[in-house]
């Protein structure tokens, strides 16, 4: 940001109003926008200290503004699934190291589907599930 710009006047006007320090001012700003899509999106607060959204901050910062947010289809179908790939190439990855350790991961169908009842009750969970029925 540079002077002249409208985010640093917007900011400079914050800052004088309220006779602050820049530092404060902005991690005010952040704090309320994240505080608004937690709350209005109603998940969980935990989500606030996530390294998964501090990613995604850092991410946003560096593709800038103008570039659009995913839609629910390639988070659910094109990005959902290259995370599978990626998680099933770094267990597969593992498995080589399993073999020389005699190790194994091991889970069977009945114990997957108590652990996907479970996620399922879940509120945030349970609102994509009928959104997600909305659309099929």
């Amino acid at each position: 940001m540079k002077k002249g710009d409208l985010l640093m006047d917007q900011l400079e006007n914050i800052m004088e109003k309220e006779q602050v320090n820049p530092s404060q001012t902005l991690h005010r700003k952040i704090g309320e926008a994240i505080s608004k899509f937690l709350v209005y999106e109603q998940l969980h607060f935990q989500l606030a200290s996530s390294l998964w959204l501090y990613n995604l901050i850092q991410v946003s910062i560096e593709v800038g503004q103008g570039v659009k947010l995913s839609i629910p289809y390639e988070v659910s179908n094109v990005y959902l699934e290259l995370e599978y790939q990626r998680v099933r190439d770094w267990v597969n990855g593992l498995k080589t190291h399993w073999k020389k350790l005699g190790a194994t991961l091991m889970c069977d169908a009945h114990c997957l589907d108590l652990c996907l009842e479970d996620i399922r009750k879940k509120p945030t969970v349970a609102k994509m599930l009928n959104e997600a029925k909305k659309v099929t």
